[in-house]
C-alpha cells in the first residue's frame, strides 16, 4: 500500500483519515452485541423454540429416566420452585415480551453426571444456532448452566435437580403479548 502524498496528507486531518474510520468500525461492532439480539418471532416460536424445547426435555429425560409428562403444572401459591411444563407468553415488567417454558424438573430413576448431561444437549442447541453450556460462576447458587442464541434466547440447566427452563424474548409486532399471539 503506498502512502498518501504529503499534498494530501497536508489538507486531510489526520482524525479523517485514522480516527473516524477506527470509531466508526468500534461502533459497528458495539452495534452487534447480545444487547442488541433482535427478538424472535410468534412464527419463530411454533416453528424452533417449541421443538427445541420438546427435543431438550426428551434428550434429559432419556438420560435420567424422567418421565415428562407426569410432570404437575404449577400451583401459583407454591411459588417458583415448582415445576411448570406449561409454555407461557407475556409481558415482563420491563414491558418485553416473553415466552418461557419451565422450570421442567427431569430428575429421574438414574442420575447421571452432569458432563453426559450437557454432553447431550450441547449437539441439540448447536444444532439450532445456541452457545455450548456455559455454568454461571456465581458460587451462591446450584450449579446453572445456560446457553444463548442470536434472539436473545436462553436455556438454563439447574444441573443439581435437573431442571430446566427456556426463555425467549419475543418481537409481538402490533399485537397483544397473550397466548392468542402464538395461536393458543
Amino acid at each position: 500500500m503506498r502512502p498518501l502524498p504529503r499534498a494530501l496528507m497536508a489538507r486531510v486531518p489526520v482524525a479523517r483519515v485514522l480516527v473516524l474510520p477506527c470509531a466508526a468500525a468500534l461502533l459497528g461492532l458495539a452495534a452487534c452485541g447480545p444487547d442488541e439480539a433482535a427478538p424472535a418471532s410468534p412464527e419463530a416460536i411454533r416453528s424452533a423454540y417449541a421443538p427445541l424445547q420438546a427435543e431438550l426435555v426428551s434428550t434429559i429425560s432419556g438420560l435420567t429416566g424422567a418421565d415428562p409428562a407426569a410432570q404437575p403444572t404449577a400451583d401459583p401459591s407454591a411459588g417458583p420452585a415448582v415445576a411448570d411444563p406449561s409454555p407461557r407468553i407475556g409481558l415482563q415488567p420491563d414491558g418485553s415480551c416473553t415466552w418461557h417454558v419451565g422450570p421442567v424438573a427431569l430428575d429421574g430413576p438414574r442420575d447421571p453426571a452432569v458432563d453426559d448431561v450437557i454432553g447431550a444437549v450441547d449437539p441439540v442447541l448447536d444444532e439450532r444456532g445456541f452457545s455450548p453450556l456455559e455454568r454461571d460462576e456465581d458460587p451462591s447458587v446450584p450449579p446453572y448452566y445456560t446457553s444463548r442464541d442470536e434472539h436473545g434466547a436462553t436455556v438454563t440447566l439447574d444441573a443439581r435437580s435437573m431442571m430446566l427452563t427456556v426463555s425467549v424474548p419475543v418481537d409481538p409486532g402490533s399485537a397483544a403479548c397473550d397466548e392468542g399471539l402464538l395461536g393458543g
